[in-house]
This record gives structure tokens, sequence and C-alpha cells, in this order.
């Protein structure tokens, strides 16, 4: 870490915290992860965004280290999560549901070729790129696993209840071990959010509540509603059932763009 200068608080998860930081030498901007040795699985991270390196929209690891206290990711810094663009324009356009959903299954589709799960999809987890201000990246692997006993000496952790509970699936809350379909009827969730701008167990503690209004999920527009349709008929152990999935998403809308490059507005978190 010598090499690094930690600098302003840019997020905040489970497991540690995310910090802007710069190169000392290079003078180039970075993203510093710092978890406390005794919090999290560390080098799970590590391992899954090296297995996972070569796929576009994931995060580029830069370093990794520790003190006597932390241990500490270094990545590229990217822009600003989808979670806070939505706080400032409350819902998005059909159009720009379809250019960030067809780009978040693009993502999901490559990670689960390779047998990884997330686990904890969510709006906070999808950010923009910095300097492509028209990409997606999916972040925060620390609870991702495997869904063989090993890949790449990445070592499956499957048997435990984890993740945001606003985006788990009905089948996690049942206890169930994760699978591909888990990570999809999360982000069926994640459009929904989009659209309406909140979920309606949202800030509701009671599990049999969320579980209630999760299963007889529905909004008042006919083509959101064929995606969450379609995204519960199938399993996606297949890359037939993503392309209907696709064809799901790309009947949202004619065109897509991302509406926030048309304004000018603050999006500062301050």
């Amino acid at each position: 870490m010598n090499n690094y200068k930690i600098g302003e608080l840019i997020g905040k998860g489970a497991f540690g915290e995310v910090y802007k930081g710069r190169h000392l030498k290079k003078n180039n901007l970075v993203a510093i992860k710092r978890i406390k040795k005794t919090e999290g699985n560390f080098m799970n991270e590590i391992k899954i965004c090296q297995y996972l390196s070569d796929i576009s929209g994931i995060y580029k690891l830069k370093w990794y280290g520790n003190d006597y206290i932390y241990n500490y990711v270094i990545f590229d810094l990217l822009g600003l999560n989808l979670l806070t663009y939505l706080n400032k324009f409350k819902t998005f356009k059909l159009a720009t549901i379809k250019k960030i959903s067809n780009q978040i299954l693009v993502i999901l589709k490559h990670i689960h070729s390779r047998n990884i799960v997330h686990r904890d999809i969510k709006l906070d987890n999808f950010v923009m790129g910095k300097n492509d201000k028209q990409k997606v990246y999916l972040i925060d692997f620390g609870i991702a696993t495997v869904l063989k006993k090993s890949i790449n000496n990445i070592k499956s952790n499957n048997n435990n209840i984890v993740g945001s509970l606003n985006y788990m699936s009905l089948n996690i809350h049942k206890g169930n071990k994760y699978k591909k379909i888990d990570d999809i009827i999360s982000f069926s969730y994640v459009i929904v959010h989009m659209y309406d701008g909140k979920l309606p167990w949202l800030f509701n503690n009671i599990i049999t509540d969320i579980i209630k209004l999760k299963t007889n999920l529905t909004t008042n527009n006919i083509l959101i509603n064929n995606i969450l349709t379609t995204t519960n008929s199938l399993n996606f152990e297949n890359s037939k059932d993503y392309i209907l999935l696709f064809d799901s998403i790309n009947k949202l809308c004619s065109y897509e763009y991302l509406e926030w490059n048309n304004k000018h507005i603050n999006l500062s978190t301050n």
C-alpha cells in the first residue's frame, strides 16, 4: 500500500469499505477496497476476479495485499452506481432500462457460463464506467461462489443464505442453494426497481410480507410483466433461456439510450 494514497469514502458493504485512491508515482485514480482481516472472505473475491478478468463488464484487479489490520484490493476506478442515478431520476425510461438490462444480462450470461453465481445482484452493484459512461460494470464478488466443488482453486461456498433481502429470490428465502436462476430473479427485481423507482417490499422487514409481495409481483406495464413471466418460467441452465429473456427485454422499446447522458444534472452524493 506504500504506492497508494487513500482518499474519500465512496462505498460501503457488508464486508469493508471502498475508497477513492491515487497511485503516488503514476498519479492515476483507483478504487481501494479495505476489509478487516477478521471479516469476509478476502481471497474469494481475488480468485473470482482473476478467473473472470477477460469478461467485459467485470472490474479489473490491479493489486492486492495487507497490513497488520486490513486486507486491501485495488481496482480500476469506475463511475456512479445505478442506485445513485435512480435516486436522482426517481424512475428510468424504458429506453434506458433496455440499454442497461441488455448489458447486465450479457455479463450474467458470461459469468454463469463459467459456473459462477454472484449472489448479490442489486442496483448498488452495477456501476457505469468512469471513461466509457455508456458501459455497465458488475462489481463486488465478495460473496460470489462456484456451482461446482472447485474451479481454478475457488472452492464452493453455497450453503449459507447471503445477499440482499430486497433482491433475494423466493428460492433463497426457502433455504435452497443458489443457482443461476437466482441471479436472474434478482436481476428481474432490479428491472422493476428501475421502472417503478421502488420495490413493493422496500423497507419492510417482515419476511412473510416480503415473500407474499414477491410471489405476487407485478407492475402497470405489460412489457415489464412479460419479463417477469419469462424469468419465472425458465431455469437458465442453457443458452436458449438467455436468448428468450433478451427477446423480452428488446420488446421494451424500439431504441435505447441513457437519459442522464443528455441532461446536465448534479449527481454529487454529498
